[in-house]
């Protein structure tokens, strides 16, 4: 984990991956190969296939999660990370199991580069506005050198609803459909800089 250096970042991406930097759109074009099975989601199809890749080795642990991440929408939140100033959180379900620093490894493998400076943890309810506000109240002092109710220059994107009411103006939902796109980034951007583009 990149060691905290206070005011190094000035904003914080907490994202989540899966509807994201994937999405229906991405896995309708890249997989348009397979077959669907039986009635389930095509995205899920796509996912059982790489899944099945993975545990014969046709894939690597990397591969497979560059296969599961568009290089067209990490590109929007390279460009959004770099023009802010901003550093990732991980809230997405895959963070667990992996360090900080291992995620960072995957993601670069992935066309990421921004940094990733933490992960949000797991509460009882899994809520995931619950598990931001928690990794705020850990983190915000020796990051920003501000208690957690001073700091709002976060951004949460996500396709999940879980959100605490106050956290409303902090998030960016995004569909599933399209994962992240540029109206969402543009969004973001002037959230962060309160200026239009």
């Amino acid at each position: 984990m990149l060691e905290p250096v206070l005011n190094k970042y000035k904003h914080i991406v907490f994202l989540d991956v899966d509807g994201v930097l994937n999405c229906q759109l991405f896995y309708t074009e890249r997989y348009k190969h397979l077959t669907q099975y039986n009635d389930i989601p095509f995205y899920k199809t796509v996912k059982k296939y790489l899944r099945k890749l993975l545990k014969t080795k046709e894939l690597s642990k990397f591969d497979y999660y560059k296969s599961e991440m568009c290089p067209m929408r990490m590109g929007l939140l390279n460009e959004l990370c770099e023009e802010t100033n901003s550093a990732v959180v991980l809230s997405a379900s895959m963070r667990s199991g992996w360090t900080v620093e291992e995620l960072q490894e995957i993601f670069n493998y992935c066309g990421a580069t921004f940094n990733i400076i933490g992960k949000t943890g797991h509460c009882k309810e899994r809520v995931r506005g619950v598990e931001i506000l928690e990794w705020l109240r850990e983190n915000c002092m020796q990051w920003f050198g501000v208690h957690e109710h001073d700091f709002y220059r976060y951004a949460i994107i996500d396709d999940d609803s879980d959100m605490l009411l106050w956290q409303q103006h902090n998030f960016f939902k995004v569909d599933n459909y399209s994962g992240l796109t540029p109206t969402t980034t543009y969004l973001i951007r002037r959230f962060f800089t309160h200026k239009t583009f």
